[in-house]
C-alpha cells in the first residue's frame, strides 16, 4: 500500500500498489490538525506523523483513529 497527503482537502488517500494504483481509502485528517495545514506525512507502524504550519507542529494519530471520509467511493 502506498499513502498520499492532499493538504489542501486535509486528507490521506490510500491505494493498492499494483500496475494501476487501486483506491482503498480516503481518510480525514481534519480532527487532528487543530487548525493547522498538513505538509508532511510519514507512516511507521501502527502511527502517522503528520508535520503541519500554521501552526507548526509535528502530530502524532493512531491509524485505527483515522476514519474514512469518503466510505461511498470505495
Amino acid at each position: 500500500q502506498v499513502a498520499e497527503l492532499d493538504g489542501k482537502s486535509r486528507e490521506i488517500s490510500v491505494f493498492r500498489l499494483q500496475k494501476q494504483l487501486k483506491p482503498l481509502a480516503t481518510l480525514d485528517l481534519d480532527p487532528f490538525l487543530r487548525g493547522g495545514t498538513p505538509t508532511g506525512l510519514a507512516i511507521r507502524g501502527r502511527d502517522a506523523w503528520i508535520v503541519t504550519e500554521n501552526p507548526a507542529a509535528i502530530v502524532r494519530v493512531a491509524l485505527r483513529k483515522l476514519k474514512k471520509s469518503k466510505e461511498s467511493e470505495f
